[in-house]
């Protein structure tokens, strides 16, 4: 990818990522200062692990794991990066009063959309991974 592009990207991400901010600032009616440490926990944080945690999923595919794993890792990875992010989110959420902490909302939030980005990741990775094999067997 040239750098041109690499900085267009990065550029938007950062714009997209402050105005998140101050949407989300708005929304919990907190102070500037009072936001960036959870912000920068929930949102900003964990996008370096999970780049990395892609980056050495890429490098082990090249060592051609069986399909089924291989889509059950992304799977796994993708559940603990959208869960980890939605538990942040819960846990400000019930801190700054934007919503009541109950079970069912909890399990919603957590559980119910990281299994679905998980689910969702798994089928298309296998997807993706068999049509690679069957392309090219060796």
């Amino acid at each position: 990818m040239p750098l041109a592009n690499k900085w267009i990207i990065w550029s938007l991400m950062v714009g997209l990522y402050l105005g998140m901010f101050f949407l989300l600032k708005m929304i919990a009616h907190a102070t500037v200062w009072a936001f960036a440490g959870p912000y920068l926990i929930t949102f900003v944080i964990p996008v370096p692990i999970f780049v990395q945690l892609a980056a050495w999923l890429n490098k082990w595919e090249l060592r051609k794991p069986p399909p089924k794993l291989m889509a059950t890792c992304w799977g796994l990875a993708m559940t603990v990066f959208v869960g980890g992010i939605n538990s942040a989110i819960f846990y400000y959420g019930v801190k700054f009063g934007v919503f009541e902490p109950d079970l069912g909302g909890f399990a919603f939030i957590v559980g119910f959309l990281a299994l679905t980005a998980g689910g969702g990741m798994y089928f298309q990775i296998l997807q993706t991974l068999t049509a690679r094999r069957r392309a090219n067997p060796t």
